[in-house]
């Protein structure tokens, strides 16, 4: 009997210490990255978005025409930035894989010193910039006024979720598996539990 004992609270213990969070991707937010270094007036700047969609579907499949992120941010607007001045410089929209790409010019309206790439909108707020360097203008000679680019997106279409693979499950269909080996775990400490009874009371009969 004390080994059945033994044996009830080993299966108790593993059935507890089963899995039964959801399991999920993560859904990254807005991510700009750009140039880093000392530009003049003139100068080309390049600046990368990702992850520019307007949703996030990563507990299930999206709705149909959308991705994982849902539809690709539109109205995007990229300023430079120094100290109280905001300088527009370009407006665009994601592509099919939430991502953009843009070259704006350096304009002659900055001041020498450092400044900052923001890139907001009313969809999303204002993206995170993965960028460390560091941006300064060094000015010049050259009169280059502050012009804002347009940038359309491609003709890439929204990615779909892929099937699983074979022998990969889908997160949905892994989340609901945890609460179903619960009750089968259940289900077979209980007749367990009775087995043992019958077992010890058959021993206490007198022969």
């Amino acid at each position: 009997m004390k080994h059945f004992l033994v044996g009830l609270t080993l299966i108790v213990g593993y059935l507890v210490a089963l899995p039964t969070q959801h399991v999920g991707a993560g859904c990254a937010g807005p991510t700009i990255v750009h140039d880093t270094g000392a530009f003049a007036a003139g100068d080309q700047l390049d600046i990368e978005g990702f992850a520019f969609g307007t949703n996030c579907y990563d507990t299930g499949p999206p709705p149909e025409g959308e991705g994982v992120l849902g539809v690709p941010v539109s109205g995007i607007e990229i300023l430079l930035v120094q100290g109280d001045l905001v300088i527009p410089v370009a407006v665009g929209d994601a592509d099919g894989n939430y991502e953009f790409m843009v070259s704006v010019t350096v304009p002659s309206d900055l001041e020498p010193g450092e400044f900052s790439i923001l890139a907001t909108g009313p969809q999303f707020g204002e993206a995170w910039n993965q960028t460390q360097g560091v941006l300064s203008f060094v000015g010049s000679g050259v009169v280059s006024p502050a012009v804002v680019v347009d940038f359309a997106p491609s003709n890439a279409p929204v990615p779909q979720p892929s099937e699983p693979s074979i022998g990969e499950e889908e997160p949905q269909e892994a989340a609901l598996d945890a609460p179903f080996l619960l009750l089968v775990g259940a289900g077979v400490l209980v007749a367990l539990l009775g087995a043992g009874v019958v077992a010890w009371r058959l021993n206490r009969r007198p022969v």
